[in-house]
């Protein structure tokens, strides 16, 4: 009984927040990777004749003359730049129109919240019943090719892989992201997060923000988090197909 109405809450949730989280992970996804991207391909350079002939060349923010850095210039943000920023827009508040940012982090706020609930219940739902090592081996275990699961029964059992695979991360992104998009919560969680950390109470919101990109781990970090954002995409289809599968 107990587990049916765990099972009809995660349901409800994921019907519920499902549209938005997914919104919130693939722009994730795609942030993650804009540090890299942008080390490749963001940097332009314009290159002009200066006065007495000589060659200015202006690489992003730099304007070199000859050799020498000579000076900053305001080039403005790259088509990359400003197609990320957007992206961020979308990840941050949904980049609702006309003044619409506070409406649209408390949405992603509360799809945090959300998602953090759906990785709590499918963590119950995920351990088998009866209990068994076998029960609990497959469980971790991802479909195969020439495994006799399929259809339906072969997607549930990669979404369980997914989730039981992918819970930390998320669990993380999910906490840290509601944290960052509700001042009360941050009001409530800096000053514990400021006593662990160099730096104190002044500090958290942005070791916070690194925890949730990854940032703080580096390129490991922020390939764990862009991952796991994919992941969280996959639970979302591979949840929604095998509900509406079985409606049908």
């Amino acid at each position: 009984m107990f587990r049916r109405l765990l099972l009809r809450a995660h349901r409800s949730v994921a019907l519920a927040a499902g549209v938005f989280i997914a919104a919130m992970a693939a722009s994730g996804a795609v942030l993650a990777c804009e540090e890299a991207v942008l080390s490749i391909w963001g940097s332009r350079t314009q290159v002009e004749e200066g006065e007495g002939g000589g060659i200015v060349a202006a690489s992003d923010r730099r304007e070199i003359v000859g050799s020498h850095l000579e000076s900053e210039v305001a080039l403005g943000p790259s088509a990359l730049e400003r197609f990320f920023e957007r992206v961020r827009e979308v990840h941050r508040w949904l980049a609702f129109p006309g003044g619409g940012e506070r409406t649209g982090r408390r949405l992603t706020g509360a799809a945090n919240l959300g998602l953090l609930f759906l990785l709590l219940t499918g963590a119950l739902l995920w351990v088998p019943w009866p209990l068994s090592r076998r029960a609990l081996a497959a469980n971790f275990a991802f479909p195969t090719s020439r495994g006799r699961l399929r259809g339906r029964a072969r997607r549930l059992r990669l979404h369980r892989a997914i989730g039981v695979w992918a819970l930390l991360p998320l669990a993380v992104i999910s906490a840290t992201g509601a944290i960052l998009s509700f001042p009360s919560l941050g009001d409530w969680s800096y000053p514990i997060f400021g006593a662990a950390i160099p730096g104190g109470e002044e500090s958290a919101p942005e070791v916070v923000l690194q925890v949730h990109t990854g940032e703080l781990w580096g390129l490991v970090g922020r390939a764990v988090a862009g991952v796991a954002a994919l992941a969280a995409l996959a639970m979302i289809w591979t949840g929604a197909t095998s509900a509406l599968r079985r409606r049908r």
